[in-house]
């Protein structure tokens, strides 16, 4: 198979290099490569506290509860995640870059979408590409292409790519947003 993308990175926390060679496995058997990215944790929000935009969002959202300041936390440090892979898409000149999580899963029949997906992306102006996602109340679908859709209120930022069209706009905006950056994605 041909991957249409020229950069793959996998969040992947250091305490679980388990997810890491079970992830590499599998995208060696579809003939990715993508490097380790490695994940912000809690422990590294210790000079990075989560912004009080956030906290005010998952305490509207969410509740307060035992584990609020764990699901804070978790949710700060994924964003940083994302948003780390991104600047360094923008510093090292990519043209666009896929962004997985290391508990992603794919399906058995990915390699034959994706083989299809560069030519089926010629022409169109698109700036994300999300590999799967939950599609929220409100949101739209509208088939491109044979098994290309756009969508508006997708969630989860699990397998996506973004182009560098939007880095900019992703990195000055994001963390601002007082979202998760799936809700970011989702909502702006």
């Amino acid at each position: 198979m041909i991957w249409p993308f020229s950069r793959a990175c996998v969040i992947n926390l250091n305490s679980r290099p388990d997810r890491w060679q079970s992830m590499s496995a599998r995208l060696d058997v579809m003939g990715v490569g993508a490097e380790r990215f490695p994940a912000v944790s809690i422990e590294d929000l210790v000079v990075d506290p989560p912004s009080d935009k956030l906290r005010a969002f998952l305490l509207r959202v969410d509740g307060d509860s035992a584990r609020f300041e764990h699901k804070l936390g978790a949710t700060w440090a994924c964003m940083r995640s994302h948003l780390a892979i991104i600047a360094k898409a923008k510093s090292l000149g990519w043209p666009e870059v896929l962004i997985l999580e290391d508990d992603c899963d794919f399906e058995l029949y990915t390699p034959a979408v994706l083989a299809r997906v560069q030519e089926q992306l010629q022409g169109l102006n698109w700036d994300m590409l999300y590999l799967g996602g939950t599609l929220k109340k409100g949101g739209k679908t509208k088939r491109v292409t044979s098994n290309l859709s756009s969508v508006t209120r997708v969630r989860l930022a699990h397998a996506y790519v973004v182009k560098s069209s939007i880095y900019d706009h992703i990195l000055e905006q994001a963390e601002r947003s007082g979202l998760p950056i799936d809700w970011y994605y989702s909502e702006k």
